[in-house]
């Protein structure tokens, strides 16, 4: 494996990490302060977008997820951890095609908050902020 697809691979973990952090902070702010309910993983990553450099940090955690999914696509499609060519290896394989194709959800709703494709923007949400107002996510 060349140097760069391994750190791509290594950029993808610590992205899904990150997403996984921020989850589980939505998920604990709620439970102790109350609040509305989590949409889950968009509504964890569209509040990255309040943040200074929102938008910088969730196109990085867009680019390392991208590197994840191709990690798992390299692992599914060619066999990228020498799994055995038998029915256990092949399902491993599969489930690594299911986890890419998830991620790729997660990879793309990044990137379209990013790039302010969606509702909502992030530059707004830093106005408001420099205004006093509090920032919903979008």
């Amino acid at each position: 494996m060349s140097d760069h697809f391994e750190t791509l691979a290594r950029w993808g973990y610590a992205a899904r990490g990150v997403v996984y952090l921020l989850l589980g902070g939505l998920t604990l702010t709620s439970a102790i302060w109350g609040g509305r309910d989590s949409n889950g993983s968009s509504e964890a990553l569209s509040s990255l977008l309040g943040l200074p450099f929102g938008r910088i940090l969730l196109g990085l955690v867009a680019i390392g997820l991208f590197g994840y999914v191709l990690w798992k696509l390299a692992q599914g499609l060619l066999n990228a951890d020498n799994r055995d060519d038998d029915l256990e290896g092949f399902a491993t394989r599969a489930g690594q095609l299911i986890s890419g194709g998830a991620n790729l959800f997660l990879t793309l709703t990044a990137a379209r908050l990013a790039l302010s494709l969606g509702q909502g923007g992030g530059g707004e949400g830093e106005e408001r902020k420099r205004e006093g107002r509090t920032v919903q996510p979008a």
